[in-house]
């Protein structure tokens, strides 16, 4: 795992470009590529950060005149659908790899 060193996160947390899409990437690779320890390890040190940035409102989104976006893509609907994400990777299909639901209703 040398690429590891070299992901960075983004100044921005929004799915499309930001952090959560690198979030995003990471989960595919070790679901699909590697199943290592060391990526877990890094997903869950990602993980914590990126929720700690939240409890502590210090989230960045496409903020224009101090008001946040509430768009999926650019703004907090998609940093809380990918946070669901995290939680239950078997059960949350990925938007950005547009995947199929992994269950029937």
């Amino acid at each position: 795992m040398n690429f590891l060193h070299r992901i960075l996160l983004s100044d921005i947390d929004v799915l499309c470009h930001g952090s959560w899409g690198t979030v995003e990437l990471l989960l595919f690779y070790y679901q699909n590529i590697e199943k290592s320890t060391e990526i877990l390890r890094y997903l869950t040190q990602i993980k914590t950060f990126l929720f700690n940035k939240i409890n502590e409102n210090k989230i960045k989104c496409n903020v224009r005149n101090n008001l946040f976006s509430i768009g999926f893509m650019t703004g907090l609907t998609g940093i809380a659908y990918e946070m669901m994400r995290l939680e239950y990777p078997e059960l949350i299909p990925s938007v950005l790899l547009l995947e199929q639901p992994k269950f029937e209703i």
